[in-house]
């Protein structure tokens, strides 16, 4: 068989993950991190400035910090990829004369003689006022400040490795405060000038239904989204181009139309400007059966949900319709600290049957020191225990993604894109007033996402067509709808109202072609945002066109006359599975990815003609042919796809496939039930509750909060000066050799039971941070105190001047100390009181634990509630098989964990690595690795900090967004001393660690 390009991908499929830099940085961890992200597979990182950086950004020792980086990575092969210097919105100093002006409603009793009044309306003026810190990304001169000084003079000293170690420039998010409307000095001018009547005076038409307010807005926006992709993407491409540079990035609000249009105008015609065109798709929804990791709300979820469906496929359409190799998922962070390889794969999965092939992992945090670990995980990074198995995620998603990039795309569906129609709809954003409720844009985004989810169900293929881009790069050639690269079958129209004069010519010209178009619900009745019943007309009278009241009829009809080279025949309900289809001349490639969490799919794909069919496993990189058989001039293919898992199958067309079918195989399972478990560590004991005392006070406070809870409680009050906090445990006896992980014990003054710690540091524990010091034997039986004494000072951001402006907390040094809960190291166990269960996949526990004697560990699949609640991992299984020499003449025989509460396994046979276990069905081959008699299988587990941080007190499942609030116990919502009943829990909420029910199964 010949070699495909997927079984050895390029590096470039390895993605771009974010290296964030958030603390002091250290020459020696530079090094290090840099050589050991190319260690585990990875390609290239963003240097990206982040929260908790301390440095003086972006000065003389930050840009030795970074040439530094930069040397390491080019000695070990890893390319660095800088950030755009500032971002568009949070430039500081930024001249009067390049700022962005924003419309600001006021009511007309409030406003001063002082404001530049726009507009006057239903008792409110209209203002003219100057973002403080938002570059005009709508005129030329701003931009071009802009660019010479956060890409050409801030980058200058690192030329020399353009095009070389340093590959692109990435851009975060370039967007404006999405709580007003936009206004530039001389964006009157340029309206009147191209539509011939006052932007001022139709300025209520923004807010009110007034007037013809569909075509005022609809001049509005395309002007705004015109004006931004001249001024700024096309320049800062143009830079890029001539530095020898890619163009990477991802836009903000891709989720919904009404944040598209807030945030950024639009998103899918500026996507053409990227070499890496990217999407951020933040937070997660994985609502697996054992361990589910869902949004807090409904809202939430919401938002996340028409993020994965909506944002990927529009970024996909755009980077196949122009012709970029790569498109790329910022994806992970914001979630839990718990996700294992099992929830990254599967979330790469999904992103990946959509099309996406550049994973983007969010985010390699420098540090976990003080606040940075909570701020935004999931965090990967030398610290994790995982970290020694990451690259069997870089190879994963480089084989998958190399796999979807394959050929040719073979989507003949286009799918016209409704923003102009939303931008009709869609109310002047008014913060902090509430003037212009957007219901009727948030009812067409909710009923535009719902005829997609149709199509995601009825597993149609299709791409999105954006009207600007039709505009630029539209054509009709033969009976082929055509945007750039792509061409189309079928153009659907979907509740559209606005159409565009040059896709209205080319939906005409197309169905005179032969071409087909279909009209789900109303037809379009304005042309350019003007009322126009002649088009309308038109539309009607088009040869062949199709309309169809429900979007039940359409996907039927689009069932029928797409011209798919397959069919997918599934007895169980298929709605949740996504396939991806790629040709390259006669072979086919498929990715089909079953999004459900709690249960596998068996299927069948059918092929007109004779084909061999084969499965390609992204994991291990093998390939292995299928038992495909034909029938009546098809070729039927079994698919079988795991819990939340793939399967990739591609075809070869053959003369002839085999005529006898191999017999059933039958599988027998052999108990190995001698399974011995070893933690290969000392145990841990978190304390988090204390109580505190100030030197005005005369004793310790009488309640006791968790640490995050008490520092947070002293930045609301702005207190600076001495603290001690007081931490209490049990035990159940005199342990010897205790040690302590505290953070910046250089700074800390420590008692147990009164006698003093020395706080010399003697290693550290997974992070640098992590400082692990000696304990003297004071530890007596029933209780003890821990005492830490420390200057503190709040950690105070600069109180904002503009809803954009805490983006500076990126770039410049945190102030204040962090006071973080510390963890108790040795050889102990811990008693733990289980209480009601806390949610799939979580383990409640009473806040009160005890330390307890060792004893020999148990083999059991959850060791968290067996002596280790806190403990993250690793641990090691043996077991020892008994095998036959007919057990070995089987087909195949795997070693099957019926129990995995893991993030990865590594296992060994006889000494010899035989591969790994990350994922749904967890089991591995042991072909070719066993040997007849007695034989020793090792099994190593790998977790993650979770149990050791948290989050631990959110109630329910494990959940997403977890935010710094969350740790702190939400104290918006809850007062100081009470607890936010239904979401906050004073118990600990732990994760199961441990594996269980180890077995043989043996494949005759």
């Amino acid at each position: 068989m010949k070699k495909y390009p997927f079984e050895a991908p390029a590096d470039e499929y390895r993605g771009l993950d974010l290296w964030m830099v958030n603390d002091r940085l250290e020459d020696d961890m530079i090094v290090h991190q840099v050589r050991e992200f190319r260690e585990k597979g990875l390609y290239s990182v963003v240097f990206r400035t982040y929260n908790g950086l301390i440095s003086d950004y972006p000065g003389p020792e930050f840009r030795r910090k970074l040439r530094l980086a930069i040397e390491t990575a080019r000695e070990c092969g890893l390319k660095i990829v800088l950030q755009a210097g500032y971002m568009p919105a949070a430039f500081p100093a930024l001249p009067q004369e390049y700022r962005l002006h924003k419309i600001v409603p006021v009511p007309e009793n409030q406003a001063a003689d002082d404001m530049q009044i726009l507009a006057r309306a239903e008792g409110f003026v209209f203002t003219d006022q100057v973002s403080p810190a938002a570059v005009n990304l709508f005129d030329e001169a701003a931009v071009e400040f802009y660019v010479r000084t956060v890409y050409d003079e801030m980058w200058a000293d690192f030329a020399d490795e353009f095009g070389k170690t340093i590959i692109s420039i990435w851009v975060d998010e370039p967007r404006f405060d999405n709580k007003y409307l936009l206004w530039t000095p001389r964006l009157a001018e340029e309206f009147a000038a191209r539509y011939g009547y006052s932007l001022p005076e139709s300025i209520p038409a923004l807010y009110f239904d007034t007037g013809d307010y569909k075509k005022i807005r609809y001049d509005y926006y395309t002007l705004l989204r015109e004006r931004m992709a001249q001024c700024y993407y096309s320049r800062v491409r143009a830079w890029c181009t001539a530095h020898n540079l890619q163009f990477s990035g991802h836009l903000m609000g891709e989720e919904l139309l009404t944040t598209q249009i807030a945030q950024a105008v639009a998103v899918m015609p500026y996507y053409r400007y990227f070499d890496v065109p990217g999407i951020d798709m933040l937070c997660n929804c994985h609502d697996w059966y054992d361990r589910p990791i869902v949004p807090d709300n409904r809202q939430d979820r919401a938002k996340v949900e028409h993020s994965m469906h909506v944002s990927a496929i529009q970024c996909v359409s755009a980077a196949e319709q122009t012709g970029k190799a790569h498109a790329l998922c910022e994806m992970y962070g914001v979630t839990s600290t718990n996700l294992s390889f099992r929830d990254l794969m599967h979330l790469y999965d999904f992103f990946a049957a959509i099309g996406i092939n550049h994973q983007c992992m969010h985010a390699l945090f420098y540090s976990p020191r003080g606040f940075r670990k909570r701020f935004y995980p999931q965090a990967f990074n030398v610290y994790q225990p995982f970290w020694e198995n990451l690259r069997n995620v870089k190879d994963y998603a480089a084989r998958v993604g190399r796999f979807v990039s394959t050929g040719e795309c073979a989507r003949d569906i286009l799918i016209l894109h409704p923003l102009e129609t939303a931008y009709g709809l869609i109310r002047g954003l008014t913060a902090p007033l509430d003037i212009a409720p957007r219901e009727a844009a948030r009812d067409y985004d909710n009923c535009w996402y719902a005829m997609l989810l149709m199509l995601y169900g009825s597993r149609i293929p299709f791409h999105f067509g954006d009207q600007m881009s039709i505009d630029e790069l539209g054509d009709v050639r033969a009976d082929r709808f055509v945007i750039g690269k792509m061409g189309y079958r079928i153009v659907v129209v979907p509740e559209i109202e606005t159409l565009s004069k040059r896709t209205f010519s080319l939906l005409c010209a197309f169905a005179e072609a032969g071409g087909r178009v279909f009209f789900k619900g109303a037809i379009p009745s304005r042309l350019d945002g003007r009322e126009d019943a002649a088009m309308q007309e038109t539309l009607r009278a088009l040869p062949g066109a199709r309309f169809f009241e429900t979007g039940e009829d359409l996907m039927r009809a689009l069932r029928d006359e797409s011209r798919r080279e397959y069919e997918y025949l599934c007895d169980d309900d298929a709605s949740r599975t996504i396939i991806n289809h790629r040709v390259d001349g006669a072979e086919h490639f498929f990715m089909i990815h079953n999004g459900d969490c709690r249960r596998g799919r068996k299927g069948t794909l059918k092929l007109p003609g004779t084909h061999r069919a084969f499965s390609f496993d992204a994991q291990t990189g093998a390939i292995r042919e299928i038992d495909a058989r034909e029938a009546g001039g098809f070729t039927m293919i079994p698919v079988q796809t795991p819990v939340g898992g793939s399967s990739l199958l591609f075809t070869q067309p053959t003369a002839q496939l085999l005529s006898d079918r191999p017999a059933a195989a039958v599988t027998r399972t052999v108990p190995l039930e001698n399974a011995v478990c070893r933690v290969c560590g000392d145990n841990l004991m978190t304390l988090e509750y204390c109580s505190w005392r100030k030197p005005d006070m005369a004793d310790f406070s009488d309640t006791e909060m968790p640490v995050e809870r008490v520092v947070e409680k002293f930045r609301r009050e702005e207190y600076e000066g001495p603290i001690t906090l007081r931490f209490r445990f049990w035990s159940d006896f005199e342990p010897k050799g205790l040690k302590l992980i505290l953070e910046d014990p250089e700074e800390c003054r420590v008692t147990l039971n009164g006698v003093p710690v020395d706080t010399t540091v003697l290693d550290h524990y997974y992070a640098r941070a992590f400082c692990v010091v000696a304990l003297p034997d004071a530890v007596c039986r029933g209780e003890n105190v821990l005492e830490i004494s420390r200057y503190t000072k709040p950690q105070l951001a600069t109180p904002p001047s503009d809803n954009m402006t805490h983006l500076f907390e990126l770039f410049r040094s945190p102030i204040g100390v962090d006071m973080e809960r510390v963890h108790l190291m040795g050889d102990f166990c811990v008693d733990a009181v289980t209480e009601t269960t806390a949610g799939a996949g979580l383990v409640r526990m009473a806040k009160r634990f005890y330390l307890t004697p060792p004893e020999p560990v148990r083999a059991v699949s959850d060791l968290t509630v067996h002596g280790y609640p806190f403990y993250p991992g690793p641990v090691e299984y043996t077991l020892e098989a008994d095998v036959t020499e007919e057990m070995l003449r089987a087909r195949d025989i795997a070693l099957e964990i019926g129990r995995y509460n893991a993030c990865s396994c590594t296992v060994w046979v006889n000494g010899e690595q035989a591969g790994f276990i990350d994922r749904e069905p967890y089991s591995l081959s042991l072909h070719g690795l066993l040997q007849a008699g007695r034989n020793t299988i090792r099994v190593r587990l790998l977790g993650t900090l979770r149990n050791m941080i948290g989050l631990s007190h959110v109630e329910g499942v494990d959940t997403t967004g977890s935010s710094r609030a969350k740790w702190v116990m939400e104290m918006e919502n809850a007062a100081y001393t009470e607890y936010d009943t239904g979401r906050i829990t004073p118990s600990f909420q732990q994760t199961p660690l441990g594996l269980g029910d180890f077995s043989l199964v043996i494949t005759e």
